[in-house]
């Protein structure tokens, strides 16, 4: 049953006036988000943003991006600098102040982004839809969907050697509930499995990015990309062959996509 959910707002960058940084090098031990809550506290500031990066869980310490409100606030980002520095756990802090008259924050000290140990990049749909759009129109829309299947299987494979390593005798259904979280970690979608025996599998997937970018631009079911990476990833994890179709598209006017993965 797929729920509603929160949104994750992620990336260091904030647009408001006001709005001061704060990158922080701590302790790995329990107790500094807390620490750091409190001197926010004591001074009666917000915290509009806390981004913690640790490169493990044994790591000695952690980066901190913390954004905090000022706006019509009495003390001064310095004076808080100063609170962060007397912080038990704290190692350094450096003050980020905001650009583009004061507009903009962004904590240059974090880069590049990292995901599930890969360097991500973001782009909006908005983005993406301009850039599938004009593909299909210079290219035939055959050869798109070709070369996005293709390359959605081949990252399918990739993901599930990657995964396969990290998690020794992964298999079946456990093997579709990682990629599953993979695709909610990702942002690319919330997915359910509606059906699973010896011979097939129905995936249905909300809010999935590549039919979302495709509404108004195809005649039947958008994905190919995702199409492919489910045929790859599951045609390892299984040891079989998987052959993958989407019956239901949002591209379509459907409520979700439907995905139906024939195991031969």
């Amino acid at each position: 049953m797929i729920h509603e959910l929160d949104e994750l707002i992620l990336g260091n960058m904030i647009i408001g006036k006001g709005v001061y940084g704060f990158h922080i090098r701590v302790k790995n031990v329990p107790g500094i988000a807390a620490n750091i809550s409190q001197a926010a506290f004591k001074r009666e500031v917000n915290i509009v943003s806390f981004i913690p990066s640790i490169s493990s869980q044994e790591a000695e310490t952690a980066s901190i991006f913390l954004a905090v409100d000022f706006y019509g606030k009495v003390v001064s980002p310095t004076d808080f600098l100063s609170d962060l520095k007397n912080t038990p756990g704290v190692i350094d802090v450096q003050l980020i102040s905001p650009k583009a008259k004061g507009n903009v924050l962004v904590d240059e000290r974090f880069f590049p982004l990292v995901f599930s140990e890969s360097r991500v990049i973001l782009f909006g749909l908005a983005s993406l839809s301009v850039l599938f759009r004009e593909a299909r129109r210079v290219f035939s829309p055959g050869a798109i969907d070709s070369l996005m299947y293709h390359s959605g299987y081949a990252v399918g494979t990739r993901l599930f050697t990657v995964y396969a390593s990290k998690i020794p005798d992964i298999a079946g259904r456990e093997a579709l509930e990682l990629l599953q979280a993979f695709f909610l970690g990702a942002g690319w979608g919330r997915s359910e499995i509606v059906r699973m025996t010896e011979r097939s599998i129905t995936i249905r997937f909300h809010d999935l990015w590549e039919c979302e970018i495709m509404k108004g631009l195809v005649e039947k079911p958008a994905s190919q990309y995702v199409r492919g990476i489910l045929a790859g990833y599951m045609t390892l994890a299984l040891r079989r062959i998987v052959e993958v179709s989407e019956s239901k598209c949002i591209a379509l006017q459907s409520p979700f996509c439907e995905f139906n993965l024939k195991i031969m």
